[in-house]
C-alpha cells in the first residue's frame, strides 16, 4: 500500500508540468468475442496451453474479452532521448460462459519507468527464460500457461551496457508475489529474481546470452495440518532469497523439519545459455535451458540431460506473396532428474529431482490449477486416468518431447501458425510407474486482418494419443482494436 501511495504522489507532482495529460492519452483498446468447440468435453491441448489460464479445460464455451493498455511514451525529445519518467498501465478481463462459467482478470497492473528501472504492481503477462517467445512450446519455468499472479516487481527490463559501450550488457528482475488461497496450501508467497547478460552490441551480428532465474514458494499453511505451520518469518524469506543448505541455529528454530532437510520452501529455476547470429537473409537463435530444483544435481551435472533446447530461424527479408516468417524446433527432456552419477564421482541418486512437485506445496509449481511453467509437464486434472493417483496435482513430469512450429504468411492480411508436438510420457518419479505413453498434439491457426481495426482468428487443433482424450476442436474469434 505504501508503494502505491508513493506512485500516486509522484503522479500528482507531475500534474503541474503537463505530464498527467500524457497519462490519459495513447490508450489502446480491444474487444474480442468467440467460441470454443470440440468433439470431446475437454478443450484440445493447443487451444488452452500458454493462454495465461484464460481458456477453460471444459470445451463448448463462449468467451468475451476486453482490454486496455497504456504503454510508455517512446517519443524522443529535442535531445534525441525518451522521457526519463513515465507511467503505463493495463487491464484485461475475460468472461467464459459454458459448463463452468468464470470471470477472470488476467491483467490489472500499474507500471512506472524511471531511467533504466521499472516498477510494477498487479497482474501482468510475462515469460521468463531464454526462449523464442512467439512460437515456443513453453519456457520451462514461466511460460504463460497459468493465470498471472499478483506481484510487485522492480526490474531492469531491457539490456543496459556495463562494459565497452554495450559490448557487455545486463538486465534483471526482483519480485514478491502472492499465491493466495486457491489450492491445498493457503496464503503462501512467491520470491522471484533473474539476472541475464549479453555479450555483443545491439547491432552486432553475433550475440551471446546467459543467465539464471530463481523462484521460491515459501510461507503459508496447510489447513489439514494446523499444528505444523510453514515458516512465514524473516528467516524464511532470507533463506528463500539465499538458498543455503545449512542455516543458522537461531533461524532453524523457526523452520520446519522439511525446510531444514532440503532447502527453505520449493526452490526451482533454470540456468540458460544461447546465441544469436544474423545472416544476410536470416536470424538464427539457439538456446538451452538447464533445469534445477535442489540445485546439487545440476551443479554436479547429474541431470545435465534434462532441459529445453531450441533453434529458431527468422526470415529477415521475406518474399511476397507467400513466405515463411519464422521456424522453430524444440527438444524437451526431463526424464533423468538426477539419476546419473555425480561429476567426478560414482555416486548416484544424491538429491534426486522431482520436477514441479514438493512435499509441502502439494499443488507443486502451479497457480489456479494450471502449471506455471511448461505445459508438457501435466496435472491430474487434464489427463486421462493413466497415471498413479495421489494428493499431488502434478502426475507426469518425466517427459521427452519434440516440437515443430512454423509461422508463415500468405498475403499481407492472412497469417498462419502451425504447432506440432510429439511426446513420450512416463509419469512421475517415486511412484513405481514403469509405463510410457505417446501423445501427439497439433494445431493450425490463421489470423485474417479484415481491415486496420478488425481481426478474425480461427484455430483448429487435434489430440491423438494415450494421455489426453482423442479430440478435435476449434476456436473462432472476432477482435476489434482501436485507440
Amino acid at each position: 500500500m505504501k508503494i502505491y501511495l508513493r506512485i500516486i504522489f509522484c503522479i500528482c507532482l507531475c500534474v503541474n508540468n503537463g505530464f498527467a495529460q500524457n497519462v490519459f492519452t495513447n490508450i489502446k483498446y480491444q474487444l474480442e468475442t468467440g467460441t470454443y468447440q470440440s468433439t470431446s468435453s475437454q478443450t484440445p491441448f493447443w487451444l488452452r496451453s500458454n493462454q495465461y489460464g484464460t481458456v477453460s479445460l471444459n470445451s463448448q464455451s463462449v468467451t468475451i474479452r476486453g482490454a486496455l493498455h497504456k504503454d510508455y511514451d517512446s517519443t524522443k525529445n529535442t535531445n534525441n532521448k525518451i522521457r526519463k519518467f513515465d507511467i503505463g498501465y493495463g487491464a484485461w478481463a475475460v468472461t467464459n460462459v459454458g459448463d463452468k462459467s468464470a470471470f477472470l482478470l488476467p491483467e490489472a497492473y500499474l507500471k512506472v519507468r524511471y531511467g533504466i528501472f521499472e516498477f510494477y504492481g498487479g497482474r501482468r503477462k510475462e515469460v521468463f527464460g531464454l526462449v523464442d517467445t512467439l512460437l515456443t512450446s513453453g519456457s520451462y519455468i514461466w511460460s504463460g500457461n497459468a493465470l498471472p499472479m499478483p506481484k510487485i516487481q522492480i526490474a531492469i527490463p531491457n539490456y543496459i551496457p556495463i562494459i565497452g559501450k554495450g559490448l557487455v550488457s545486463i538486465k534483471g528482475t526482483y519480485a514478491h508475489g502472492w499465491f493466495g488461497d486457491y489450492g491445498q496450501v493457503k496464503s503462501f508467497y512467491l520470491h522471484q529474481k533473474s539476472l541475464y547478460g549479453r555479450i555483443g552490441r545491439e547491432n552486432s551480428k553475433l550475440k551471446l546470452f546467459g543467465g539464471i532465474n530463481h523462484q521460491v514458494q515459501w510461507g503459508g499453511y496447510n489447513p489439514s495440518l494446523p499444528t505444523q505451520p510453514f515458516a512465514n518469518n524473516i528467516y524464511a524469506y532470507i533463506y528463500s532469497v539465499f538458498p543455503l543448505k545449512y542455516v543458522s541455529k537461531k533461524a532453524s528454530q523457526n523452520l520446519t523439519v522439511g525446510d531444514l532437510q532440503n532447502r527453505v520452501g520449493n526452490q526451482l529455476g533454470t540456468i540458460d545459455l544461447g546465441f544469436q547470429y544474423e545472416l544476410p537473409k536470416y536470424r538464427v537463435f539457439v538456446y538451452r535451458q538447464n533445469l534445477y530444483e535442489q540445485g546439487a544435481a545440476l551443479l554436479r551435472l547429474a541431470n545435465i540431460r534434462d532441459g529445453l533446447n531450441g533453434v529458431s530461424i527468422q526470415n529477415l527479408h521475406p518474399q511476397k506473396p507467400f513466405f515463411f516468417k519464422k521456424f522453430l524446433f524444440e527438444y524437451f527432456y526431463s526424464k533423468n532428474q538426477g539419476t546419473k552419477p555425480l561429476l567426478f564421482t560414482k555416486e548416484v541418486g544424491w538429491e534426486l529431482e522431482n520436477y514441479f512437485t514438493h512435499y509441502q506445496y502439494l499443488d507443486g509449481w502451479s497457480y489456479h490449477g494450471n502449471i506455471i511453467g511448461t505445459p508438457l509437464i501435466t496435472t491430474k486434472n487434464e489427463t486421462l486416468d493413466v497415471f498413479p493417483v495421489s494428493n499431488d496435482l502434478v502426475n507426469n513430469n518425466r517427459v521427452k518431447g519434440y516440437y515443430l512450429a512454423l509461422n508463415f504468411q500468405l498475403t499481407n492480411e492472412l497469417t498462419f501458425v502451425s504447432q506440432n508436438l510429439y511426446t513420450t510420457n512416463s509419469g512421475r518419479r517415486f511412484t513405481n510407474f514403469s509405463h510410457t505413453y505417446e501423445q501427439f498434439s497439433s494445431s493450425l491457426s490463421t489470423v485474417l486482418k479484415y481491415n486496420k481495426t478488425t481481426e478474425l482468428r480461427i484455430q483448429a487443433a487435434l489430440d491423438v494419443g494415450k494421455i489426453y482424450p482423442k479430440n478435435a476442436g476449434f476456436i473462432f474469434t472476432v477482435k476489434k482494436l482501436w485507440e
